[in-house]
């Protein structure tokens, strides 16, 4: 996962723990809580993987970008090899 320091502070609320981003293990707690956050208040699954790529605030208020589309259409084509 490519996780900010800040995002990665959140996480670390969203877990109750502080993460260290430098360990593999924490670096993916972090990102999965992320989700699962973004997932739990984004108005579908689009919006919640737009949301982490480009910064949920930023798709609320600007809408998706191209390059997020892109993004998002890509992540949806791996899903599927993982379901």
């Amino acid at each position: 996962m490519q996780v900010i320091p800040s995002s990665g502070e959140w996480a670390s609320d969203l877990v109750g723990r502080k993460l260290n981003l430098l360990d593999p293990y924490d670096n993916a707690t972090a990102g999965v809580a992320i989700i699962r956050q973004l997932i739990r208040t984004s108005k579908d699954r689009d919006t919640a993987i737009a949301g982490y790529y480009q910064g949920q605030y930023s798709v609320s208020k600007y809408g998706i970008y191209d390059d997020t589309k892109h993004y998002v259409a890509s992540i949806k084509a791996h899903q599927k090899n993982f379901s």
